[in-house]
């Protein structure tokens, strides 16, 4: 009887050191995963040609809309921002051109990448003006070590607002047009 429960507490501790092996494995292949996406994301970047697409709208009082059935771009190109996404809030000084959401087109100013190699984050800020000319737009883009890329944008005429979806390079696939 004795010699049974000395076999049975040998195989009970094999078992729980190859589940712990197991989840050690899981870690190190999700860790690759991560770092191979924050160098795709990384290389992207540095190109200077990407666009961002989003799924999902938040606005400052924390609303959260679905954005797949409508189209929306925010496009870099060349130091150059070109963007149609659709708003959300609300509006201090109306612009009189008619044209609704956020529509920005012209050169970037105060474009700046930071990288945090410890958390695998990259954020990316500048200041882009409306296609009116009439509205300066506070852009920041923060990008996780997932892929995932979040936009937030502030003017002085209207609310933040805050997009999620995925960025992309200009030569994967062209934006919706």
């Amino acid at each position: 009887m004795r010699s049974l429960l000395i076999i049975f507490a040998l195989l009970l501790l094999t078992a729980f050191a190859v589940l712990a092996q197991d989840k050690q494995s899981k870690r190190a292949a999700k860790k690759e995963a991560e770092a191979k996406k924050y160098a795709l994301t990384k290389e992207i970047l540095e190109s200077g040609e990407y666009y961002f697409v989003a799924d999902w709208a938040t606005t400052q009082k924390g609303r959260r809309i679905n954005l797949i059935s409508n189209p929306n771009q925010f496009k870099i190109s060349d130091q150059k921002a070109e963007a149609s996404m659709p708003y959300f809030g609300a509006v201090q000084m109306y612009d009189m051109s008619g044209q609704g959401g956020i529509n920005i087109e012209g050169p970037v100013e105060n474009y700046e990448v930071k990288y945090n190699e410890k958390k695998n984050r990259i954020t990316v800020t500048f200041k882009a003006r409306s296609s009116t000319g009439n509205e300066t737009y506070a852009c920041t883009f923060n990008m996780g070590a997932t892929g995932g890329t979040s936009l937030s944008i502030t003017s002085g005429a209207r609310n933040r607002i805050s997009y999620s979806g995925q960025i992309k390079a200009l030569s994967d696939t062209n934006p919706k047009e």
